[in-house]
């Protein structure tokens, strides 16, 4: 576990100490004027601290909003690019994801070379140029390249727990950190939000072009209100003004490695992040926790357009508008969570004497550890059971103050313990968050049990996330219905009867098949339904009195197919109940091709549910032959018991009995 000394800084791997007395055994080095030096930020004012707080949070904020904003727009860019595969559709989100995960491993070591400012604009600037050439990609492969580029220059959010560590004392950084988080935190939950209004209102490309001007506005300003924060480089600053102005080149700071090359500076500052992420216990198990953390928002995110608007029924802009509920659980958890960090942490130090460390902000995360958990049941149960939409708003306003909770309690232990190379500990962090995601599932042997494979010609199909789409129903069309009815059709029309409910089973269609006589073929049904009453022969009948009869009949019809329907429904949903909830794989998916469109036939399904029907009774027969074995096993312990007892009593009673003699030959002996 790492050790902190709070505010202080030293010339370990983890902290630095600063000399605040103004005695030092070097004469040469240069270091703060005292405690109160007001060149050191931490003395700097409360408000010059606040506005470098603000203007931190809003360069953290481009980034997230970014990611999160071209969700919506996935289908208008997958149109405009001819994308044809699902998985080049959703690597224009996820590669900018990947982007920011790598990038921090870089653009966090140079903030503690060469500081905050000049990495945070060069970052910043980088993002600016490929996030705008997005907008003017003429390919799918140069819109990926230019978000992967972008990505990379939206890694500054690893800096911003490093400037928060430069400005804030131990005991102030919750309050800090409380407000920092507000709008790096709040970007998924807006970007949709903006995006969905976007796709609804204009073209895609202003997703890039919104997100370009926000950046330049805040970069802008930045230039005029962000100083540079890190201590050592400020200090440099003011050695190598000072060796001008002396004339002695000998003076130098601490952290100045004179002895070494600028190659071997950047290497060892490169590998910093790798190595404290290999090296240090704590760091992995919350680099591992908060990509969990983040894993399950990024989840409970990607749920959201199903939701709201398959489910609930809401537009596709209105639906955006639930995100609100996650900002507003991200905000009330910020501003409640903030002064209850530090007043915990100002307690434990003064019940430990006045000794900082920062296992004082681990208490808070239990709170954090409970909503989490809380908030998607009541989510995930709400949906289930169809409650009103306000109800799973809540478990997402529950689940996200969790998350800023626990992100703020390893924030603040994350600077309070590696002060000077918090940027790098925060960025060994954000690589596991950043790439946190979950593999595709395989058929199970419980979704296929309304068939005969002797007597239906049914096709099964598995994707790589789950949900069907427009490359699934086109492979199906060519690889399954025309390859399969061309011959029987020739040269007439091939009939396709389309189910557009998810929830309509086999049963169901089958059932609409038999009773109207299509399937197995009946020209009695069929006249039955459609046959012509008398009465339209009356040539005294007027022409609206026809229309009323035959519009009478057609719902008559109507009905009676309806009433088949609902039965075979009613039958189909009863049989549903009976069936196991989770089912065994039969691995009949390549996993190899996830990304490709693969149809099974009935008899392949047929062989595989064998197979592991066979499977399973040989695991039977084992089990009960194990359990036969234990059984006689047992037996022969309880006879070879018995046995050893009788022997045993046997023994005694002939010892019984030699005693007894011993003692009646030793009284006729002295008698």
């Amino acid at each position: 576990m790492p050790k902190s000394t709070g505010d202080s800084e030293a010339l370990t791997p983890v902290t630095f100490k600063t000399e605040s007395d103004g005695t030092r055994s070097d004469p040469d080095l240069v270091v703060w004027e005292g405690p109160n030096d007001p060149s050191n930020p931490k003395n700097w004012t409360l408000t010059k601290r606040w506005s470098i707080t603000v203007l931190n949070s809003l360069f953290m904020f481009v980034s997230p909003i970014s990611s999160s904003m071209v969700a919506p727009a996935f289908g208008v860019i997958r149109s405009d690019f001819v994308i044809k595969t699902d998985f080049e559709t959703q690597m224009v989100l996820s590669i900018f994801v990947l982007a920011s995960a790598l990038g921090p491993l870089v653009i966090s070591p140079l903030s503690e070379v060469y500081g905050r400012r000049p990495v945070l604009h060069i970052t910043c600037l980088t993002y600016l140029v490929f996030n705008l050439a997005c907008a003017f990609s003429k390919t799918s492969t140069q819109l990926l390249i230019f978000r992967f580029l972008a990505g990379v220059g939206g890694s500054a959010p690893s800096i911003g727990g490093g400037i928060l560590a430069d400005c804030w004392k131990a005991h102030e950084r919750g309050k800090s950190l409380g407000f920092y988080y507000i709008f790096p935190l709040m970007g998924p939950a807006v970007g949709p939000i903006i995006g969905a209004f976007i796709v609804q209102h204009t073209t895609w490309k202003w997703m890039f072009y919104a997100t370009s001007i926000l950046s330049a506005l805040i970069q802008f300003i930045g230039i005029f209100a962000l100083p540079e924060t890190y201590g050592p480089k400020i200090l440099h600053n003011k050695a190598a003004k000072l060796r001008k102005s002396t004339g002695n080149p000998r003076l130098h700071t601490k952290f100045e490695e004179r002895n070494k090359s600028v190659y071997h500076i950047l290497l060892q500052a490169l590998i910093r992040p790798t190595k404290l992420l290999c090296t240090q216990p704590i760091i992995q198990v919350l680099a591992l926790y908060t990509a969990y953390v983040y894993g399950l928002m990024y989840l409970a995110l990607s749920t959201f357009p199903l939701v709201w608007e398959d489910i609930y029924g809401q537009r596709a802009d209105i639906a955006g508008l639930n995100y609100i509920s996650l900002a507003l659980g991200f905000c009330l958890a910020t501003q409640i969570c903030a002064p209850i960090n530090d007043y915990i942490y100002a307690r434990l130090k003064r019940r430990n004497g006045g000794i900082e460390l920062p296992e004082y902000r681990i208490p808070l995360m239990i709170p954090g550890a409970i909503l989490i958990p809380l908030g998607f049941f009541c989510y995930g149960w709400s949906i289930q059971v169809k409650a009103h939409w306000i109800v799973p708003n809540i478990g997402a306003a529950l689940f996200g103050s969790g998350i800023i909770i626990t992100m703020q309690c390893v924030t603040s232990y994350v600077i309070d313990a590696y002060s000077i190379y918090s940027a790098s500990s925060i960025a060994a962090i954000t690589v596991l968050r950043a790439l946190a995601g979950f593999d595709s599932g395989n058929l199970q042997d419980t979704w296929l049990v309304d068939f005969d494979p002797n007597k239906d010609q049914v096709y099964f199909a598995s994707s790589a996330n789950g949900w069907s789409s427009d490359e699934y129903r086109l492979n199906w069309l060519e690889k399954v219905f025309h390859q399969y009815t061309k011959f029987k059709a020739g040269r007439s029309w091939q009939l396709l009867l389309v189910n557009s409910q998810d929830w309509g089973s086999y049963t169901l269609q089958k059932a609409g098949f038999t009773a109207t006589g299509i399937h197995p073929l009946s020209l009695e049904q069929m006249l039955s339904q459609c046959a012509v009453k008398n009465i339209h022969q009356q040539q005294w009948l007027s022409i609206s009195l026809r229309k009323v009869i035959h519009a009478s009949e057609r719902l008559v019809f109507e009905k009676e197919l309806l009433i088949h329907e609902n039965k075979a429904l009613y039958n189909t949903l009863n049989m549903e109940k009976k069936h196991c909830k989770y089912g065994r794989p039969l691995e009949l998916v390549d996993k190899k091709n996830l990304g490709t469109a693969q149809f099974f036939l009935s008899s392949q399904v047929e062989a595989a549910h064998q197979w592991i029907e066979a499977a399973e009774t040989a695991k039977i027969d084992k089990l009960a032959q194990a359990e036969a074995a234990k059984l006689q096993y047992n037996i022969q312990c309880q006879e070879r018991a018995a046995l050893a007892a009788a022997k045993k009593a046997a023994c005694c009673e002939a010892q019984l009995t030699a005693a007894e003699q011993y003692k009646k030959a030793k009284a006729e002996a002295a008698a």
